[in-house]
């Protein structure tokens, strides 16, 4: 399943992460150097080679291949991928490398991943490693030719420290995937998942968000926000909300259980979210442990 926005050259593919629609996406920009932007679970990378082909591209022809981050539901597939698309070459951040051509380093991965990873465990999967001699590292300011466009890469380690976003310049598509964004059904929302999830680095992210004339923005979880740049300060007072609420939980009840399901009610109440979705519970609860991680950190450096 994939999605063209408006009449540009760029796409969003479902990947039907745990058999979900509209939850997890990844990309494709058909430009002069065809351009697949993340992978999915290493379950779902078929899902990604499928899209390419229907949208017209063999796979033979793919040029690069970028992973915005190492979590699993963005690269977990890189192995598939990769050997599908043999001309391609494959971007990643610096302090993401590691974990695409050391075995050690990605089996250490999965089982950090599996360890937090929303209740699912073992469904998120593994990764293969892949050939170092055809990863590219990038730490933000670089800019790639794809002949018809420019791909920028922009550092945004909120999310992650391996994370980085995208601006097309020929398309005005700015992907800022999973740096403090999530977009469901026209809300712009956060993603704050421990252990990595930085405050001061992801309201930096978004600050140098607005330097940016996007007129789309892309998000991991989920799809095309056609509002662009305009839903940029709603992604800030989404974020400071979330996190002050934690704080304000923190400071009343100083333990990670109560603060953790107060938070969640709180929450799924005044959003009519789905309380009966185990996965939607599942992921809040995540997202406010990856807040309170950062908030201890905070305290640690007495700030």
């Amino acid at each position: 399943m994939h999605e063209r926005v408006d009449d540009e050259d760029v796409y969003v593919i479902d990947t039907l992460m745990f058999g979900v629609e509209n939850y997890t996406a990844a990309f494709f920009i058909d430009a002069d150097e065809p351009v697949i932007v993340d992978v999915g679970l290493e379950s779902d990378a078929h899902k990604i080679l499928d899209a390419v082909k229907e949208i017209g591209v063999a796979h033979e022809d793919v040029a690069h291949i970028v992973l915005t981050h190492v979590h699993l539901d963005h690269a977990g597939g890189i192995g598939e991928v990769a050997e599908a698309c043999p001309n391609a070459d494959i971007f990643v951040h610096e302090k993401g490398a590691k974990y695409l051509t050391d075995e050690e380093s990605a089996q250490r991965l999965v089982e950090k991943v599996h360890e937090v990873a929303d209740g699912m465990g073992d469904a998120y999967g593994g990764i293969e490693t892949v050939d170092a001699e055809r990863v590219v590292t990038v730490n933000g300011g670089e800019k790639l030719d794809l002949g018809d466009r420019t791909l920028e890469f922009i550092e945004t380690t909120g999310h992650a420290p391996h994370h980085v976003s995208l601006y097309d310049d020929e398309s005005g598509a700015l992907f800022v995937v999973d740096e403090g964004c999530t977009y469901f059904e026209g809300h712009e929302g956060v993603t704050t998942p421990p252990s990595d999830f930085d405050y001061d680095e992801t309201l930096t992210s978004l600050d140098r968000f607005e330097e940016y004339d996007a007129d789309y923005l892309l998000y991991g979880h989920f799809g095309v926000n056609y509002d662009g740049g305009d839903a940029l300060p709603r992604h800030r007072d989404a974020l400071v909300e979330w996190v002050e609420s934690i704080r304000e939980a923190w400071d009343e009840y100083g333990e990670t259980e109560k603060v953790v399901n107060e938070v969640v009610e709180e929450f799924v109440n005044r959003r009519d979210a789905d309380v009966d979705n185990p996965m939607v519970r599942a992921i809040l609860a995540r997202d406010v442990h990856g807040v309170l991680n950062d908030l201890d950190v905070d305290r640690n450096h007495g700030r």
